[in-house]
C-alpha cells in the first residue's frame, strides 16, 4: 500500500506549479484511490492539492492512506484521520519536471 501511496506522490512531485494550480478548488479530492490492503480490508489513498497559505503562493500536495474505510473520530465527529501520510510543499518559483 505505501509503495502504491509512494508512486502517485512521485507522479505528483512531476508537475510543474501550474499543473498543480489547476487541481486546487475542482473538488473533493485531486485524486482517490480504492484500493484492498494486504488485511482483506477496503482502503484509500487520497491525494489533495491546496494553497499553503495565500493563494497564488506555495502550493502543499499530500498523501494519505486510509485502512478499513472512514471512521468518524470518537464515532461521530466528521473528522477523519489517515494512517499514514507524505507530502510536498511546491514553492511558486519552483520548476517541476512536467511544464
Amino acid at each position: 500500500m505505501k509503495n502504491a501511496a509512494d508512486k502517485l506522490l512521485k507522479k505528483y512531485r512531476g508537475y510543474s506549479y501550474k499543473k498543480l494550480g489547476s487541481f486546487i478548488g475542482k473538488g473533493n479530492h485531486a485524486e482517490l484511490l480504492d484500493l484492498e490492503n494486504s488485511e482483506g480490508e477496503d482502503s484509500q489513498i487520497i491525494i489533495d492539492v491546496f494553497w499553503d497559505g495565500t493563494s497564488g503562493g506555495d502550493i502543499q500536495v499530500t498523501c494519505e492512506i486510509v485502512s478499513g474505510g472512514y471512521k468518524p473520530l470518537l464515532g461521530f465527529l466528521p473528522i477523519y484521520l489517515g494512517h499514514c501520510c507524505d507530502g510536498f510543499i511546491r514553492q511558486a518559483d519552483e520548476v517541476g519536471a512536467e511544464e
